[in-house]
Formats: C-alpha cells, sequence, structure tokens
C-alpha cells in the first residue's frame, strides 16, 4: 500500500465532505436550500436545526467514504486500481450528497408552506412587508481585479512556450506524456507538431476558462436584498472583487504547475512526484478558495458591511418570489430575465440562465473545446 497516497486521498476527500458541509452556511441569507425566503427569517430555530442535520449528514456520508477508501486500500494493492476505486467513491459521495441536498429542499419547502409570508408564484412577503424586485442599473464600479493582473496569464504562457521551444531538439523522438499511480510512463507520444502543442494544451485551456471566468463576473446579475439593498449591494461588490482576485492568482499558480508538468516529465524528471505533487498543489487551492469563500459568503452574505439603516416607520421590504424559475432549486431557467450569468443559490459562485439561448451556446461551446482537445490529443499519439 503507498501510505503517501492513501494520506493524498484522505485528505481530498476531508476538503470534499468540508466542501458539502458548510455550504448551507455560507449561503445568503434569503435563501436556504434552493428555497427563497425573507432575510429576517434565517436565524430561525428551525432552519439552525435543518442546516446542522444537513452537516451531520454529509459529514456521517463522508465518514463512510474515507472508511471505505481506507479498507478498499488495504484489500487492493494495486496503487492503479485503489486510484479508480478511489475516484468512485468520490462520485459515489457526490451523488449521495445530492440525495441528501434533495431531501433537504423538500424539506425547506414544506416549512416554507407552513409560514405566513410564503408565496409560490407571488410576490414573497405578506403581511407588513412589501414585495420589490430591485435593480441595480448603475455602472460597475471596482468590482474585480484591474485587468493588467491577465497579464500573468500572458506571462506564464509566453515562458513556458518559449522554454520548450528552446528544449525540444534535446528531447528523446519517443515523449512520455502518462504516468501510472507509481509514477512508471504509462504512455508515449512520437515527437512531433502534435506532441508540442499536446503538451502546451492543458495549461491554454486553463488560461482560457480563468479567463473568461474573470470577464463573466463583472457582468454577472447583481442580486440585491430589498431588504436592505444598500448593504448587499456592497457586500456584493466586495464579493466579486474578491472572487476576481482569488480566481485570476488561484487559476495561474495551476496554469503555472500544469505547464511545468509535462516538460520536466518529457526531459525524465521527477517519477512519482509527478503523481504526488499536483495533488498536493490542487490541494492547496482548493483551501485557499475554501477559505475565501468561507469568509466571504455567497454574494458576500458573511462580510460585514456599514449601511445606513432604513428610516424609522418606513415600509419594510422583501424580494420577489422567484421560486417558480428554480427547477430542484439549483437550475435557473428564466426566459423573461435578461440576466445569462446569475448567482448559485446552493453554493458559492455563479451559475447560467438556462431559458436564454446564450447559454445553451456557451455549453456547446465548451462541449466543442472538450471534442477539439480529445481530438488533437488522439491524433498526437
Amino acid at each position: 500500500m503507498n501510505v503517501m497516497m492513501l494520506w493524498i486521498t484522505l485528505l481530498c476527500g476531508v476538503l470534499m465532505i468540508v466542501a458539502f458541509g458548510v455550504t448551507p452556511f455560507v449561503t445568503r441569507k434569503t435563501e436556504l436550500f434552493g428555497v427563497s425566503l425573507p432575510s429576517s427569517e434565517i436565524k430561525r430555530y428551525e432552519l439552525t436545526a435543518l442546516r446542522q442535520s444537513y452537516l451531520r449528514m454529509t459529514v456521517l456520508a463522508g465518514a463512510v467514504m474515507l472508511a471505505l477508501n481506507v479498507l478498499l486500500f488495504l484489500v487492493f494493492t494495486n496503487e492503479n486500481v485503489q486510484i479508480r476505486l478511489f475516484m468512485i467513491l468520490i462520485f459515489g459521495y457526490v451523488a449521495v450528497g445530492f440525495l441528501i441536498y434533495l431531501l433537504f429542499h423538500k424539506k425547506m419547502i414544506a416549512f416554507k408552506a407552513a409560514q405566513p409570508w410564503r408565496s409560490y408564484g407571488r410576490a414573497a412577503g405578506e403581511g407588513d412587508a412589501e414585495p420589490v424586485l430591485v435593480v441595480d442599473t448603475s455602472p460597475p464600479g471596482r468590482e474585480v481585479v484591474h485587468p493588467a493582473w491577465l497579464w500573468l496569464y500572458a506571462v506564464i504562457g509566453g515562458v513556458t512556450l518559449l522554454y520548450l521551444k528552446y528544449i525540444w531538439p534535446s528531447l528523446p523522438d519517443r515523449i512520455p506524456m502518462n504516468l501510472d499511480t507509481s509514477g512508471a510512463v504509462a504512455e508515449y507520444i512520437d515527437k512531433g507538431t502534435g506532441a508540442f502543442f499536446t503538451m502546451m494544451l492543458a495549461q491554454w485551456i486553463i488560461i482560457i476558462v480563468f479567463i473568461l471566468v474573470y470577464l463573466m463576473i463583472p457582468i454577472s446579475k447583481r442580486q440585491i436584498d430589498a431588504a436592505r439593498p444598500l448593504e448587499s449591494r456592497e457586500q456584493g461588490r466586495r464579493y466579486r472583487y474578491n472572487m476576481s482576485a482569488c480566481m485570476v492568482f488561484c487559476g495561474a499558480a495551476l496554469a503555472a504547475v500544469v505547464g511545468i508538468l509535462p516538460i520536466a516529465m518529457a526531459q525524465g524528471n521527477g517519477g512519482m512526484a509527478f503523481v504526488i505533487w499536483p495533488l498536493v498543489f490542487t490541494a492547496v487551492i482548493v483551501v485557499v478558495m475554501l477559505a475565501v469563500m468561507f469568509r466571504t459568503g455567497q454574494g458576500g452574505s458573511k462580510l460585514k458591511v456599514d449601511a445606513a439603516e432604513p428610516a424609522p416607520g418606513q415600509k419594510r421590504m422583501e424580494n420577489t418570489d422567484d421560486d417558480l424559475y428554480w427547477k430542484l432549486g439549483v437550475i435557473y431557467v428564466n426566459p423573461t430575465d435578461p440576466a445569462v450569468i446569475v448567482e448559485k443559490r446552493f453554493g458559492i459562485g455563479w451559475t447560467l440562465n438556462f431559458g436564454r439561448p446564450v447559454a445553451w451556446l456557451f455549453l456547446a461551446g465548451i462541449a466543442a473545446l472538450v471534442i477539439v482537445t480529445i481530438a488533437i490529443s488522439y491524433n498526437a499519439q
């Protein structure tokens, strides 16, 4: 049994459990398990109990996954089999995690149906709260880090390209491209133009993806809480700024590592390090991103912001109810909403409005990129 590999898989499993478990604690105060509610209700005992119960169930399911992982590592000594079984466990945990979410989504729907402020298909905020839709039409301010930081990607990609071109004549005619979990070469490709581009391809894809994420952040829909519009507006601004910085620097670090690995592998350096260090480095990036996300919360909901309080006697406002457009609380389909990119209801980050044709074109572009990548890699072999 590879003890180091076991510890790495356990670390990856723990990070996934943490990501699942803390999700309802970092979502907006106006949403819980994919269901909208007035922000004044989020601290109710029943809802606190739901979040804690969800945490216990995800941790328990995760503990079972980790126990099975250790058991399988003891039973199966072949490292390739071990890593495949671990991936099966990870996908299984994701599936179980989604089923747990659906259970609590249904519980949240039932809870909301019993409340005086409930409304499906109508405006949320019955009684003394007036339902309104607040839209922020002001020009974007300093909501993302300066675009000059994107030159990091150009520098990383350019240096990698030039160095690979420099050492290319000295590389062997058969270049190692993939390793098994023991660090032995599992696949070679013939030296040529196809091999050159294949070695750069993963880095270029990462750079393109993270640049697209950066460009999408400032044009995403600004979600404003009608009960506290000024505070939520500033929270959202800071959230987008923090997330853009996190994405730019984590993406640059990941692109650098992904660019270095195939070059070092082709030069015959490393061995087992090529299996372990990418996993360790990815785990560090995930830890950093989780820390930023937990610090800010979805939409900046955990950030402390000084904002003017409503004047005494002023009519209290609440958000309109758009649960109708959120399928299972996670898939947004609203043809009447011009926004293509919206904040997730369960989790951190953004999702697409699948009621807009542009969203489907975007998915088609991603699918085409994957197909082209596979075709280039296949032809290079």
